[in-house]
This record gives C-alpha cells, structure tokens and sequence, in this order.
C-alpha cells in the first residue's frame, strides 16, 4: 500500500465551516489522508491522479441495505405496501443456498463501489443456517468494501407457508460470537441486526449482548413509543443505529439527539409502503444524525445519491407545506428557512453515516482521516464546478462518472473500471445462473 496524490481536484471536505476547496491536492499514505491543500510535490513512486475538472468528495456510506436481496432486483419494483415485499421479496430468503448469498452480497458491494459507495451496513436478515451467515461475510471481506455486517437476529416479515424460523435466542447470539472471531480484516465488522422492541423480548438480550462484546446494533424502528421505552432504560447509545424511524416524536427525536444516536431513513422505500418522511426534516432541526440506505435492491436502485435526491426534494415539499398550510406564499427563506441544505445532505451519507459505523476518522477529506476517497468526473463540469455539492445531491453521478474509488487506501476503482475482480461478463453470468435458481425454486 503506498502513496497517492490527486492533484488539483475541487475538493469537497465534509468539514461544515468550509465545506468546498478549489483546484487542491489530495494526498493519501497508506490507509490514511495524509495532507490536504496545493502544490504537494508527488513522494516518490506515488501514484498520481490529475483531478483537474473532477470533484473528490469522502466516501458515500449506506447505513440500511439488505444486499443479498440484489439477486431479486427488479422483483419489487412495483412494491406499494407490505404485502408485495413479503410475499416476492422477504419469502426468496428460503430458497437461497449459501453459494447464493455469497453471489447475492458479492455482485451488490461490487455495484456500490461503482456507485462511489465505500461503505454499507448491511442488515443481513436471511441467516437461515449459519452457513449463510458465513458466506455473507466471505462475501463482504472479498469485495473490499468496509461494511458493518448486523446479523439479523429474527428473519424478517413472516409470510404465509414460510419454513424457516429463527433458533432460540442463545443459539442466534452464539452464532453471531463465531461470526465475530471467523472475521479476517479491519474492513468488515460482525454486530447485530436486533429484533424489533415492540414484537420481541429478545431485543434486550441481544442489545446487552452486543454491548458486552462491543459489537453494534441496528434495527428497524417502525413502532411508537419504541425510542422511548429504550430511553426510559437508560440503553440509548451512539452505538445503536434505529432504521426508517418514521414513528418518532419531536420527544424522540430530542432523546436521539441527547445520546448521539444515529439513525438511519431510506426514502424511496418509505414512500412505496406509505410512511410518513417528516422524520427526515424534524431530524435535521432537532439535531439527530442522520443518514440514509438504499434498503432493498429487490424494489429499489442501488444508488445512494439518488435517495439523497428523493429525501431532499421529499424535505423541501414537506417544508413548504407549513408556509402554505399558513399561506405564507411566496415562500421567503428568512421567515420560512429549509431544514437543512444540500451540505447537510452529503454530510449524512459521509460522516454522520461514518459515525452510524462507529468511525470518528472516516467521513471526511482530512489529513488523519481513514482514506475513503471517491473521485468523480462529471459530464457536464460547468454545472459541477458552479455548486459541487448541489450538483451531486441534486443531479447525482452516474456510474460511468465514478472515475476512481479509493477504499482504506486501495485504489478499487480506476479510470471507471473496478481493480482486481473478474471479468464484468463473467461476474453477470454468475449472478444470472443465481437468479434463475432463486426464481426457479419457488416454481
């Protein structure tokens, strides 16, 4: 692992009191940022990248995906309520073979590192055998992604015919104690993707759990009150990650803020099974982290600017509500300013989601910080380079325009074409034979 140095970028830092710095040198040692500013001479035997015209921006991370549904993509697509995500989408988890989740969670880390995706937890809900738990993480430390695995403790919605349930609670957290220790790397870490509070005692057991070991948690948040009975004993922590959080108080919310908890919102999901998105503005004024996931890849596109987009339009249309509701119209930002702006949206995908995964040092295009650098040559540079931050949370990046992915200081991305995987033919056709067997086995 040796030095890199991008040259001449229009740098976006993450940092709230200077977020943008022009025609800058990037220059990452090792695993870390080492230097930030211009005219760096290269260090000998560095690689060099001319970012003239590029924007460089921390890593994107997705705080709640459910990657081994990828395989599926598509097979929501239409998904409006809960019926159609238990029935074509929760239900495949039992004709899934561990090679096929390997497959699955591959090929998905792979498409997000295209994206710029650096990181992701993912909420891995189809542990249907331990074996599977372990081709998920094969899968995870083989993509080069950082990622925080949360072992699902139940298997998500029930559907009618399902076989599969989950074993006692003392056997899931054993299973997850061996996940922990079969762990390789620094990259990917093992925790906990607990019951929800409102419909299993578990959740205590298996919060207590994690914490004795120092594994995190995450969980789907869709109840009332959950947050605060959570509270009320004392066991809201920074290392507890609440997903969707649609049912929250302004109370709530002030808890979450009170003990730095992150939370995590996936817009196009919660419009298509009718959740309320005021959480996303209420977070931003009350001072919560937030920050977003894509959710799953069976009804939604892997890409995580593009939730950025929906969340900040969907933010703006709710925002606007209450200057109508009050006919204060036209709308004026001093009497009626947004919840947050597109600085604070990126920031969510970048450092807020960066401390959902437990890393102060990541999140941030610092000298000291963990070197998780995306690289981005955008098509139309004018628009770009007029507002680099609006450009990329109110138009996005196609993939073809994520020009280099630079993950714990290992270029993964070059010149638009991933490092050091199989051949893009190949790697389709597996995911395709996968596919077909999942489909196949419910005929």
């Amino acid at each position: 692992m040796g030095a890199i140095l991008i040259r001449g970028a229009t740098v976006l830092t993450g940092d709230a009191s200077m977020p943008v710095r022009r025609h800058h040198d990037v220059l990452i040692d090792g695993n870390r940022i080492a230097a930030v500013g211009a005219g760096f001479a290269a260090p000998t035997g560095a690689e060099v990248i001319d970012g003239t015209g590029a924007l460089v921006m921390p890593g994107l991370i997705d705080t709640h995906n459910h990657a081994w549904q990828y395989a599926a993509r598509g097979i929501g697509m239409r998904l409006w309520g809960h019926r159609i995500y238990q029935e074509r989408i929760a239900s495949l988890r039992e004709r899934y073979a561990p090679q096929d989740v390997y497959e699955s969670i591959h090929a998905a880390g792979l498409d997000m590192i295209e994206r710029g995706i650096t990181g992701s937890l993912d909420f891995f809900h189809a542990a249907v055998t331990e074996e599977h738990g372990f081709s998920a993480l094969q899968a995870h430390e083989a993509t080069g992604q950082r990622v925080l695995l949360a072992y699902g403790m139940g298997l998500g919605y029930p559907f009618h015919g399902q076989k599969h349930f989950a074993p006692p609670v003392d056997e899931r957290l054993a299973r997850v104690a061996r996940l922990r220790a079969r762990a390789t790397g620094a990259r990917v870490e093992v925790g906990i993707g607990a019951s929800g509070v409102a419909t299993s005692d578990d959740f205590w057991t298996e919060l207590d759990f994690a914490r004795s070991i120092g594994a995190r948690t995450s969980m789907h948040q869709n109840g009332a009150r959950e947050i605060a009975r959570i509270g009320e004993r004392g066991a809201l922590g920074p290392d507890f990650v609440p997903v969707h959080c649609n049912a929250l108080s302004d109370r709530e919310l002030d808890l979450l803020a009170e003990a730095d908890v992150p939370i995590s919102v996936t817009p196009e999901c919660e419009c298509s099974v009718g959740r309320s998105l005021t959480v996303i503005g209420r977070a931003f004024r009350h001072g919560v982290r937030i920050s977003f996931g894509i959710d799953t890849a069976g009804s939604a596109h892997i890409d995580l600017l593009q939730q950025l987009r929906i969340g900040y339009r969907l933010m703006q249309y709710l925002d606007a509500g209450a200057a109508r509701d009050g006919a204060r119209l036209p709308i004026f930002d001093d009497t009626d300013p947004p919840s947050a702006g597109p600085d604070d949206f990126l920031r969510a995908a970048t450092a807020n989601a960066a401390h959902a995964l437990g890393r102060a040092d990541l999140g941030r295009i610092e000298a000291g910080c963990l070197a998780d650098v995306v690289l981005v040559r955008p098509t139309d540079r004018d628009a770009a380079e007029t507002d680099p931050v609006g450009h990329l949370v109110l138009v996005g990046a196609e993939r073809r325009e994520i020009d280099t992915v630079i993950i714990d200081g290992v270029v993964r991305k070059r010149d638009g074409v991933l490092v050091g995987v199989a051949d893009a033919a190949e790697r389709a056709a597996r995911l395709s034979a996968t596919r077909s067997r999942i489909l196949a086995a419910g005929d």
